[in-house]
């Protein structure tokens, strides 16, 4: 730093001596004098303001000395001082913090959560109001300060350590040794030295404290997990103990102290749940801290001063780094000039190209470790010729010392890269939202080290599986492994990958190992298709016999808990859950126990038992499997469900529908009945076109699941309120069929699970357009984008049998547009290519939107629907004027609609046009003038009316 740099923090070379304020701890403790001396050193303003930032008071306090206490002190006098340093000092009340509006109303609410001023009707008015959202949040808060004085007088305890961003002051420092040299004899000088040492000191280590930020952040998120996985134990310990009181208290043989107890484990129960829901809010909140002090981390540089520390230990480090950090003259021998050297530090930051992040420092290590190697091989060869070359003897240590030294400090940087992925993620291993391009970064830079000294094949399975397990390489895998199954092809894969505008280059990997890894996944599906077939008598088929479950394997189980449950019956254990769990089992449909009946005796499982016993051992005796199995047959034969020839073979009759009319044939459950048909199947029985109702069931309840919780993550949007009308239409129809489970057929199992399919490939393309938004517009996200598109729209047409109908001409005119742009992204480049993709990603909105349309008219429509019915309801959809809605989300120079549009607050109008007229999207409007293509259009642009305008 030059002295008139330095003269902007300080105005004398008396204000940089602290003795003035030697051991204050607290500005309340200064004399008369020394407080106009702390208010002139912060140029606090008539308000009490300091003209400096936090940052530039911590600097001024470190050359000072200034007590830690009384820096907490200043910092909080800040311009830019937040909630957290005014809090700091240990002095501010709730009403004072909630008086300064520039202070966070949730900061507040939160260091109030934390303090021991709150009762439990406060604490759960809090809660209630957290969950109602923000508004409602700060509402609550300012009411609790306001309306109660003992809360609003306390004083805020958050600790003493003050958390904020930090700014490089470096460039405030740089020459300072320079400049202070020429004045070291006076003793003025010696005083600027010793103060411009504590700051260039500080200014040296804001990846240090960043780092530590980041461990700091590391362990809060830690510590939460751990509380909430001990809550959890906590409360299933708690439920069992609670479910153990209760069976007592059914049976009737709970004592009084039991019954307390009952009571105070409920209460427990309840304050457990409540804590939990508390720590799973904090838990996202510590992720996202945890996260993004990574982040802030991974972007600070690392100094030349830090990195001397950790070679040569703190003190001797930090002293090395100052006298380094300039660089000094001698004399030629040669020519007797004075020649300039550079400084260490210069050499240092060289050696990363001005990068010393971690990750740039890891590429950097990388290639010296490349150079390192491959000198020693040379140095070596040169050694066989001339093994006593003390020159080359002491290269070679050299060189070995090097490859040594980089190799531990990649070993290290490893660790650190490894350390920020995992507080990063959840224990699932999802990454934060938001987060997921740093954490792309982090895994790069780590497979980039894995790579080190690997041969070809295993970096091309190195970079392939890292660039897989990336959320932009999730999707292209599941899209490429789709087609290398149904291809038999690795060469389709390729070819697919190709055509989404990324290259083998883009993700660092050989044709070679591209193709051999697919060409493995073409291998394993074809091995399974052909272990599904049958068994052909090879030992490699007996093996995988044996390793599978036989069909009557749920029977068997089923039949041991019966003849245990038979065994209590006999004890008169009729309380235990053994016995009662069974006899609710045994029971069919509609008969079973409401166990929420306060009255409820164990001799109503007892008389249940009872009712139901003989009929079921009718299917299910596990000393007569045969005569079971042939029971059942026979009842379902005599119920009119079958016929048997006369050769013995069996033919199910049409009222055969679904395992529910099993059910009421042998009187038991539909659970126990689908049991029941899959031990027929193991003696060789089939139920070609019977539903198994119950099984199905619960596939239409996890589908609908899946599909509401991917509802409940998207933002608001066209494609969210068809997904909603959806869930509408799946949870009537799902309440009928626990009312009457007959009615679920195939075909709505079908439906389901299509419109499941499409919501997870959609969600997968909306994180991704996420980044892209975000400001990482990489030709591998958009790749990833086209690829989930194209997955997409394989999966309606799939549904529609496009393959056996003629193709409506509106939907040629899309597929002939985006080919035209997938001809000119192979030889587009940079941003060229990205500008194509975009312009390809909005074109399969076009057909994903024209076949939603289609599809949600007619939901009836299966792959099992015959083509020409498919045929004759697309030639009418494609006939009339229809509303369709187009998501467009890409920015380009290109235009994006014509001016047909008329906007209001961000949205457009309804207006019915001939003709789509979205120039990149579908082009060439004389052509989609005479398919007469009729269409209402609206649009999702989240572009007002000024960009379009600009654009036009």
């Amino acid at each position: 730093m030059q002295f008139k740099e330095l003269g902007n923090l300080f105005n004398s070379f008396g204000e940089i001596s602290g003795k003035r304020f030697n051991s204050i701890t607290s500005i309340s403790d200064m004399l008369g004098w020394q407080k106009n001396s702390f208010n002139e050193f912060l140029k606090l303003d008539s308000s009490g303001i300091s003209q400096y930032t936090m940052e530039e008071i911590k600097a001024k306090s470190a050359v000072l000395g200034l007590t830690d206490e009384l820096t907490t002190q200043a910092v909080a006098l800040a311009k830019d001082a937040d909630f957290t340093a005014k809090a700091s000092t240990g002095k501010l009340t709730f009403k004072d913090a909630l008086k300064d509006n520039k202070n966070s109303l949730t900061d507040i609410g939160k260091a109030l959560e934390k303090s021991d001023k709150l009762n439990i009707a406060w604490k759960e008015s809090l809660q209630k109001a957290a969950e109602a959202g923000t508004d409602a949040y700060e509402a609550e808060v300012r009411k609790i300060i306001t309306i109660n004085k003992d809360v609003g007088d306390s004083i805020i305890d958050i600790g003493t350590s003050v958390q904020s961003s930090t700014t490089s002051l470096s460039a405030y420092f740089k020459g300072m040794l320079a400049s202070i040299k020429p004045l070291v004899p006076a003793i003025a000088a010696v005083a600027v030295a010793f103060a411009a040492f504590k700051a260039w000191d500080y200014s040296q280590h804001g990846f240090t404290r960043a780092v530590q930020d980041a461990e700091n952040a590391a362990t809060e998120y830690e510590n939460v997990k751990s509380n909430l996985e001990s809550l959890n134990s906590e409360l299933d310990t708690t439920r069992s103990k609670i479910e153990e009181l209760q069976t007592l208290q059914k049976n009737g043989t709970i004592t009084f102290a039991q019954e307390v107890e009952l009571e105070q484990l409920k209460s427990t129960n309840d304050e457990l749940e409540r804590q939990i829901a508390i720590q799973e809010s904090l838990l996202k909140i510590k992720q996202e801290a945890s996260a993004q002090a990574a982040l802030n981390a991974s972007k600070q540089q690392q100094t030349y001063t830090e990195a001397m520390e950790k070679e040569y230990g703190g003190f001797w480090g930090k002293i090395y780094g100052f006298l380094t950090d300039n660089g000094g003259t001698y004399v030629s021998n040669m020519t007797g000039e004075v020649v300039k050297t550079g400084s260490k530090a210069e050499e240092w930051y060289s050696k990363y190209g001005e990068d010393s992040t971690v990750t740039g420092q890891v590429k950097a290590n990388i290639k010296a470790l490349e150079e390192y190697k491959q000198g020693l091989v040379d140095i070596e060869k040169q050694l066989k010729d001339n093994p006593e070359d003390k020159n080359l003897i002491k290269t070679q240590d050299e060189l070995k010392t090097k490859i040594e030294d980089t190799t531990t400090a990649l070993a290290d940087q490893s660790s650190t890269l490894q350390g920020w992925i995992d507080q990063s993620t959840d224990s699932n291993g999802v990454v934060a939202k938001g987060f997921e391009s740093s954490v792309e970064e982090w895994t790069n830079a780590l497979t980039q080290i894995q790579n080190i000294g690997k041969s070809q094949k295993e970096i091309d399975l190195n970079n392939l599986n890292n660039y897989f397990s990336t959320s932009k390489g999730k999707i292209m895998k599941q899209y490429l492994e789709d087609i290398a199954k149904s291809s038999g092809s690795a060469e389709e894969a390729l070819n697919a990958f190709t055509k989404t505008g990324i290259s083998l280059e883009d993700i660092n990997v050989s044709s070679d190992g591209f193709l051999r890894y697919f060409e493995d996944i073409v291998k394993s599906a074809t091995d399974a298709s052909d272990a599904i077939s049958g068994f052909d008598g090879s030992l490699e088929s007996i093996t995988t016999a044996g390793e599978s479950a036989n069909q009557d394997v749920n029977w068997n189980t089923v039949t041991d808990l019966f003849d245990k449950a038979k065994k209590l019956d006999e004890s008169k254990k009729w309380g235990t859950d053994d016995f009662q769990s069974m006899a609710q089992f045994i029971a069919p449909e509609g008969s079973i126990i409401n166990t929420n009946n306060s009255n409820l005796k164990a001799t109503d499982y007892k008389d249940l038992w009872d009712k139901y016993y003989a009929n079921f051992k009718k299917y299910f005796d596990s000393e007569n499997p045969l005569q079971s199995a042939i029971n059942a047959q026979d009842k379902l034969i005599s119920s009119g469900l079958g016929s048997m020839s006369s050769d013995g073979i069996i033919k199910w009759s049409e009222n055969f529908k679904t395992s529910a009319d099993a059910a009421k044939a042998w009187g038991v459950s539909v659970e126990a009945a689908e049991i029941a048909m899959h031990n027929l199947e193991s003696y060789g029985a089939e139920f070609d076109g019977v539903v198994f109702s119950k099984e199905k069931l619960d596939e239409y309840k996890t589908s609908l699941e899946g599909i509401r919780s991917i509802y409940e993550s998207m933002d608001n949007s066209a494609n969210k309120d068809r997904l909603g009308k959806l869930i509408e239409g799946f949870d009537s129809e799902y309440a009928n069929f626990e009312q009457d489970i007959s009615k679920l057929s195939e075909d709505q199992i079908v439906r389901i699970k299509f419109e499941y399919d499409l919501a997870s490939i959609q969600e997968e393309i909306d994180n991704i357009r996420s980044q892209i938004e975000s400001g990482n517009a990489s030709v591998e996200n958009f790749a990833s984008v086209i690829a989930g598109n194209d997955a997409y729209i394989k999966k309606q047409k799939e549904l529609l049998n496009f393959d056996k109908i003629e193709i409506p001409v509106e939907i040629q005119a899309s597929e002939k547009s985006i080919e035209e742009t997938r001809k000119k992204m192979r030889t587009a480049t940079g941003d060229e290519k990205i500008q194509l993709q975009a312009e390809l990603s909005n074109k399969q909105e076009v057909e994903k939107s024209l076949l939603n349309a289609f599809n949600d008219a007619h939901p009836e429509i299966t792959p099992d629907t015959d083509p020409s019915v498919v045929q004759q309801k697309m030639n009418e959809f494609f006939s009339k004027p229809q509303s369709i809605c187009i998501r467009n989300r890409w920015k380009k120079k290109t235009k994006l609609l014509r001016k047909i549009l008329t906007f209001g607050k961000g949205h457009c109008k309804l207006k019915k046009i001939i003709g789509i007229m979205l120039i990149p999207l579908i082009q060439k409007l004389k052509m989609l003038m005479l398919l007469k293509l009729r269409l209402l259009l609206w649009t999702e642009l989240h572009h007002r009316l000024d960009w379009l305008e600009r654009n036009n």
